[in-house]
């Protein structure tokens, strides 16, 4: 048995206590520092008689036999690839990136793009490309931005028009929003 190359252990901030994560199993635990000190051993190709602690981190994936671990990567690898052709997609959709709040620790207050104005001609390309490059996928559209629920004229004939061309092309739509104008929204 052998420490696993998928684990991640390190000693939690202001804290005694340690946390290891095996990636290729999905485990996870806070370990006090006595058991991180064995762990730590392990890791440097240390032995040491506590079979208890042994099969238990062995049970899960901490310590693991090379040659099964990787018949579990590859395994798990070919469950992602299979799953990847079925599973349902997301695509977003960005309506601007302007925004009602200037939240402090919002980031895409820092992206603009002043010359490009959102117009249907655009949301028209973009469904086009969405069924054709998506034909044979299960997929919904996430609209975002800034803030994509703006109370503004033109705003809400661009969000109705999205909402159309999703009813029409049968998409499912999810609206990242601050819900500061959703009261506005809903006859649209």
């Amino acid at each position: 048995m052998k420490y696993s190359r998928y684990n991640i252990f390190s000693r939690i901030r202001h804290s005694e206590n340690s946390f290891i994560i095996n990636l290729l199993s999905g485990n996870a635990d806070i370990l006090n520092s006595s058991d991180a000190g064995k762990i730590e051993a392990l890791r440097k190709g240390e032995t040491f008689a506590d079979k208890k602690f042994l099969d238990e981190i062995a049970e899960k994936g901490y310590l693991t036999d090379e040659a099964e671990e990787k018949r579990e990567y590859r395994r798990k690898y070919l469950d992602f690839i299979d799953s990847r052709e079925k599973d349902e997609i997301q695509i977003f959709f960005v309506t601007n990136y302007s925004c009602n709040f200037a939240c402090s620790y919002c980031y895409q207050d820092q992206y603009s793009n002043p010359a490009n104005e959102l117009n249907k001609d655009v949301i028209d390309a973009f469904f086009n490309y969405v069924k054709k490059e998506f034909a044979s996928r299960r997929k919904y559209i996430t609209i975002f931005g800034g803030e994509p629920l703006l109370n503004s004229p033109r705003q809400k004939e661009l969000i109705e028009y999205i909402i159309s061309r999703s009813a029409e092309a049968d998409f499912s739509l999810c609206f990242v929003t601050n819900g500061y104008h959703l009261e506005e929204y809903i006859p649209v």
